[in-house]
């Protein structure tokens, strides 16, 4: 792994971290104060640039005047905009910002002046975020209020070696550093909840839905705020799974009638509230979301539930909860590992989805013949060029596809940019809707013409609507854009992955070229071949 670090003051004590040898990393030291110029550096490609800005090195706190205000605020703006300006060619960028300055013998006065400028800097800072999937912010002084100012900064430092933090500052910001550099980049999909003792105090088997602890005060009012964290994760596009050992009943009746709850039966993606073992019943919630475990977060009060689940379902994500309930919501608020950045219209409906999804499939089960039953749902699809309104969706179906993906092609916005505008790159999105709903954007493809041929670069689909065929409807569109170029073939550049078989599978129906069927390569499929299905789609082109 590979790091550039800049910081505003001198970074000369970071490298004595031991972190950085511990795991191999690469780690170029810029000198201080060069945070957005040119250095020796420039050309190399890192796999992280991180920035971090002491406000302090950039505006003296012991000069300040009210009548400079717009153009301090204009100074920090640009910096935000140099970080943008920059992530358009840098992949993923960390940058820890510091408003703490440990002199403090400026006019306490002028503190007014700062929160002027804090505010105005984090707006550009949320304005920057809307835009920027690989760029993360931190505040510094958030994590160093927690271990204690004096400790992390040091004066002697500062005035020796223009070094504004201690050796603990210099520790807790490698510490930092290094944890966001290695944090894995599954983010997690779906909440797994226990019910009683988790979003209620008490059973409510023995309690009866309106005597549980919930409500506006005491115990009760630390449950309901649970709950509330738990709605704001909802409303960001985390689904959420009920996994409880009760009688089905009392559950949805408390949900139903209890009118302290925040979380309503609508609100729940899937249950499993029976008394079979929880881990069996997460691995059926895999098959009915058709979601990996990776991307499960698992909260149970009862530490057997949670140990069985460990041993029995390594990757799921078991959230140990603090002892003193009342800090549960601070807990599940903090967690830093769901799928929350840059929501799009897809993800604030996407609980209905899963729960369309669900009746599509219980009632095509009822019909002998599929064909006859998907020509009856009226199933539209709608082709859409890439712009402004819905790159950050075209982002995330390159991003958070794993299922049906062709070569697990990860692409920024950027990047997705750049493909458009190659003259040689055919990027499409596709949309469904049907009897039961309006799907959203659910596809995104891409057609490359080099040498003379034409190549299926990218291809990915959310598999919330696998069952419809759309899949063949798209390859018939890409054969036919590829026939109309006066080619016979189309190839397609196939990358093996731990859960895409089901892509593989796609490719060998349609009669691709498939020499190895166990791994990657270049697969090709004459034009002149007939893509099945498609009278599913033919009274809806």
């Amino acid at each position: 792994m590979s790091i550039s670090i800049n910081l505003s003051s001198t970074s000369s004590l970071l490298p004595e971290n031991s972190l950085w040898e511990k795991e191999n990393f690469n780690v170029n030291f810029e000198d201080y104060g060069n945070l957005f110029s040119i250095s020796k550096s420039t050309n190399k490609k890192f796999d992280y640039e991180v920035k971090v800005i002491f406000v302090a090195d950039l505006i003296d706190y012991n000069d300040l005047d009210i009548k400079k205000l717009s153009f301090y605020k204009k100074k920090l703006s640009k910096i935000i905009d140099m970080i943008e300006l920059q992530s358009n060619k840098n992949h993923k960028n960390i940058v820890y910002y510091s408003f703490y300055d440990q002199n403090e013998f400026y006019d306490k006065s002028d503190d007014i002046i700062l929160l002027d400028l804090k505010i105005s800097f984090e707006k550009d800072i949320n304005r920057l975020l809307k835009k920027k999937n690989n760029v993360k912010i931190i505040c510094l002084d958030k994590i160093f209020s927690k271990l204690g100012f004096e400790k992390n900064f040091d004066l002697r430092n500062y005035y020796v070696m223009k070094s504004r933090l201690s050796l603990n500052g210099i520790k807790n910001l490698s510490n930092s550093i290094f944890l966001e550099a290695i944090k894995k980049d599954v983010r997690k999909k779906v909440l797994l909840l226990d019910c009683d003792n988790t979003l209620w105090g008490g059973v409510v088997g023995e309690e009866g839905y309106n005597k549980v602890l919930l409500g506006d005060e005491g115990i009760g009012l630390i449950y309901k705020n649970f709950q509330k964290v738990i709605k704001k994760l909802l409303k960001n596009g985390i689904l959420i799974a009920l996994v409880s050992k009760n009688n089905e009943s009392d559950v949805r009746e408390i949900l139903k009638k209890n009118k302290n709850m925040v979380i309503k039966e609508n609100d729940i993606a899937a249950m499993k509230v029976n008394w079979i073992e929880k881990s069996k019943n997460i691995l059926e919630l895999s098959k009915e979301l058709n979601l990996g475990t990776d991307s499960f977060v698992f909260w149970d009060d009862n530490p057997i539930e949670r140990k069985k689940v460990k041993l029995r379902i390594k990757n799921v994500t078991v959230v140990d909860p603090k002892k003193n309930i009342e800090e549960w919501p601070k807990q599940l608020a903090n967690l830093d590992i769901f799928e929350t950045k840059n929501v799009t219209k897809e993800d604030k409906i996407k609980t209905h989805l899963y729960k369309i999804r669900e009746d599509f499939q219980n009632n095509k089960k009822k019909y002998n013949d599929e064909i006859q039953y998907l020509k009856s749902i009226n199933i539209k699809v709608k082709t859409h060029e890439i712009d402004s309104n819905n790159i950050v969706r075209a982002e995330q179906l390159c991003n958070k596809t794993n299922q049906f993906n062709l070569n697990l092609k990860r692409l920024n916005q950027n990047e997705i940019l750049r493909l458009k505008k190659n003259k040689n790159y055919d990027l499409k999105m596709l949309s469904l809707k049907d009897d039961y709903g309006d799907h959203g954007l659910v596809a995104i493809y891409g057609i490359y013409f080099n040498k003379d041929k034409f190549y299926i670069d990218l291809f990915a689909m959310s598999c919330r609507v696998l069952g419809r065929y759309l899949e063949n409807w798209i390859l018939n569109q890409i054969k036919n854009y590829v026939r109309n170029k006066k080619k016979d073939l189309v190839f397609a550049k196939f990358k093996k992955g731990p859960r895409n078989n089901i892509f593989k599978q796609f490719l060998i129906d349609n009669r691709f070229n498939i020499k190895d069927k166990n791994g990657s390569g270049i697969y090709k499929m004459e034009t002149s071949n007939k893509i099945e299905y498609l009278e599913i789609y033919e009274k809806n082109r």
